[in-house]
């Protein structure tokens, strides 16, 4: 009886310690990096997951002042897939968690934030079987670091906003989502002038996708598109530092010299 026991809890420690190894593998974090568009860059571009293996965005690319997730492009470190899919009634979930910062360059701010996401699904099975897909976007937090390329107490955009789609049974096949912010109007709620703009913004969100089934039915739901777009507006409170002055009233010296010559 106790040889028994002893051959359970060993059993039951080895499920634990493959669960918690296993749980560990998807806990990881990367950093893709910094990425320059047109007006805008996006800094520290970061993704993990609490269900899967990372990466699931991949490394984005940016083209003017969008940056595009899912780009089908060779890529150094492409997605493997951001998806969930069920059958027989074993449901799936896939979570993944994005942040990263936006910096307008000089002269310019950050006018609205858009968030633009889609994809495919599927739902297949014998009646009275149901299947059914979800695609969840939360956007955890937009906050305001810097105005006028001054640092500020943070401040963060009221009303984070998900967006909670149980797609309809007949599939067209494709889904979507999409999430606007204006945050030069946050700026104005919170006292400043319109002349003043947002020069810097972190941003954290929380992408979802669901697949549930039951027996004889089969559901599955694709992320193929993830992309977030930014609008620019003229700064007019923008005060340079002051190297950039010394080297704006150097270059306006040398003009005046030229010109008397």
């Amino acid at each position: 009886m106790k040889t028994t026991s002893r051959i359970f809890l060993s059993s039951l420690l080895a499920i634990a310690l493959i669960l918690t190894t296993a749980m560990g593998s998807y806990a990881g974090t990367i950093n893709h990096g910094n990425f320059a568009g047109t007006d805008v860059a996006y800094l520290t571009v970061t993704e993990s997951s609490t269900t899967d293996p990372v990466p699931l965005f991949g490394t984005p690319v940016v083209v003017g002042n969008q940056m595009r997730f899912f780009e089908p492009v060779p890529l150094p470190n492409p997605s493997l897939g951001f998806g969930a899919f069920s059958v027989g009634g074993v449901a799936d979930v896939t979570d993944g968690f994005l942040s990263f910062m936006v910096r307008s360059r000089p002269g310019l701010g950050i006018g609205l934030i858009r968030f633009d996401e889609g994809g495919d699904y599927g739902l297949a099975g014998f009646a009275p079987a149901q299947a059914k897909v979800i695609a969840r976007l939360l956007v955890d937090s937009i906050r305001i670091d810097e105005v006028s390329g001054v640092p500020v107490a943070p401040f963060s955009i009221s009303g984070a906003t998900m967006f909670m789609d149980s797609l309809p049974e007949t599939p067209p096949p494709f889904w979507s989502n999409t999430l606007g912010f204006n945050v030069q109007a946050a700026l104005t709620a919170n006292g400043y002038p319109l002349t003043s703009a947002a020069t810097k913004i972190t941003v954290r969100l929380n992408n979802n996708l669901q697949a549930l089934s039951q027996a004889n039915s089969v559901a599955n739901i694709v992320k193929k598109r993830f992309n977030v777009d930014i609008d620019t507006r003229i700064d007019r409170d923008f005060i340079p530092e002051p190297s950039s002055m010394v080297l704006a009233m150097v270059s306006m010296i040398a003009l005046a010299s030229s010109r008397r010559r």
